[in-house]
């Protein structure tokens, strides 16, 4: 329950109402007193901004803070994904020993890696817009090198 996570927590860091209210005012720039956290430590309801804000301060999720049950809840997250260099220019055709020319990594998931084949896709961070407006400057576009 929000009610009881939330005074364990204020306790755990010894902090009263107003101390609490004060950090939190201060380094969120919210508008909340003392009488507020009592009240939600006493049952009252929270809007999910402020939830947000105590989670952030503790450092626990949410979810944790609001007393929710993740544990059943499958992640939606790829399990496995390839790692792609990304490359900050190309020209014609795969370059030869472009190495220097990797700004970074993008992780794709297998099933993206898996239908286009692990060898085939490039990253590339795109510079200016495309004639359509769909990849935008400064997007990271992942190609298929084989496709047309």
């Amino acid at each position: 329950m929000f009610a009881d996570k939330l005074k364990k927590l204020r306790e755990s860091q010894n902090l009263s109402l107003e101390a609490l209210a004060d950090i939190l005012n201060k380094k969120y720039e919210t508008k909340i007193s003392k009488s507020m956290i009592s009240r939600w430590e006493n049952g009252s309801d929270i809007a999910l901004s402020y939830a947000r804000i105590i989670a952030d301060y503790f450092k626990i999720s949410p979810d944790e803070v609001l007393g929710f049950d993740t544990s059943n809840i499958v992640s939606l997250k790829p399990t496995h994904s390839l790692n792609l260099p990304i490359y900050s220019h190309l020209f014609a055709g795969m370059p030869d020993g472009a190495e220097e020319d990797v700004i970074g990594t993008i992780d794709v998931p297998d099933r993206i890696a898996n239908k286009y084949g692990k060898k085939n896709l490039l990253a590339i961070k795109v510079e200016g817009d495309s004639m359509n407006k769909v990849i935008l400057d400064g997007m990271i576009a992942v190609v298929d090198t084989d496709d047309t």
